[in-house]
């Protein structure tokens, strides 16, 4: 009997923690905490801590988004419906293709009559004897001497092949690389660390926008962690800066919101345990920063200064 009220009493324990989970963010997303608007809308939609609610959570979604959370502003894009295009034309399955009407070519002015004298002074010319040609100096020069023998055609084939290749060359080492562009490679694709979606970087649990010329921001959706022996449910903050240099380095601050502690380990914890985290409530400023490189446009390292903690993300 009391391992079946133990077992009974489990599920209801469990309810009442993600309850109060939930209540916790609805009273921030109340005061305009933009995450937490966002986590409200998320529970509202799978009835995590409350009652499934489509209506509560496309509310919650839009308030969210019009402050700029990009998962919010994804769920929004996602509920729009698709762009209707109306077909013309007789039915034949496409439309007629416009008719464009091109103006008459305008011909080209004829010159003016010649005068009367320059058409005598014409007819004179034609008439004298033609005069011998001088022979241009460029020619001269070029004759050579009685006696010379040309030079082979495959030794000024091999000398016209020497020339271009140099040619070619001066201009390769002329061109400089490309840049790469940084805010691009970041937000193209889907980023991972141990083949886990990446918290800090685009991927299925997190969401980025460009947010200045060099600087990028990302928001996390709610995530678990075991920290210390107990469950920490959290969300992060990212912020990419320096990202308009060209040795393919920057800095990468993020700082962690903790909304529950609970008593004990998580079993469905999504991210393991790294050191960075505290199991206590509320925004833990500062934060971390970390010194990251681009390895190519598919990898990139990221590093304390005191290099006790490493991170290597992969873009998919």
């Amino acid at each position: 009997m009391v391992c079946l009220l133990l077992s009974a009493a489990s599920p209801a324990s469990d309810d009442d923690v993600q309850a109060g989970i939930f209540q916790t963010y609805l009273k921030l997303a109340e005061q305009g905490d933009m995450n937490a608007q966002y986590i409200v809308a998320h529970r509202y939609e799978i009835g995590k801590g409350t009652g499934a609610d489509i209506d509560k959570a496309n509310y919650w979604y839009d308030r969210a988004a019009a402050k700029g959370h990009p998962l919010a502003l994804r769920k929004v894009e996602e509920r729009r419906p698709p762009v209707e295009i109306a077909e013309t034309g007789s039915g034949s399955g496409t439309a007629p293709s416009p008719v464009i009407k091109v103006a008459d070519p305008v011909p080209p002015p004829k010159p003016p009559a010649a005068a009367p004298a320059a058409r005598a002074s014409k007819v004179a010319a034609k008439h004298e004897p033609a005069k011998p040609r001088a022979q241009p100096a460029s020619v001269a020069r070029q004759e050579k001497p009685h006696g010379a023998a040309p030079a082979p055609a495959h030794v000024a084939a091999e000398s016209r092949a020497k020339e271009g290749h140099m040619v070619a060359k001066a201009v390769t080492e002329q061109v400089p690389p490309a840049p790469v562009d940084m805010i691009a490679t970041v937000l193209r694709g889907q980023w991972s660390r141990n083949r886990q979606p990446a918290e800090f970087l685009p991927s299925a649990r997190a969401a980025c926008l460009q947010s200045s010329r060099a600087e990028i921001v990302c928001f996390s959706s709610e995530l678990t962690r075991n920290v210390g022996g107990v469950g920490v449910t959290y969300n992060v903050k990212t912020v990419l800066s320096g990202l308009d240099n060209r040795d393919g380095r920057f800095a990468l601050s993020y700082v962690y919101n903790v909304l529950h502690v609970a008593s004990r380990p998580e079993p469905e914890a999504l991210v393991p345990d790294t050191g960075d985290l505290q199991a206590r409530t509320g925004w833990q400023e500062p934060g971390h920063t970390l010194d990251c490189r681009f390895n190519d446009e598919r990898s990139m390292t990221c590093a304390r200064a005191d290099r006790k903690l490493s991170y290597q993300f992969a873009r998919d």
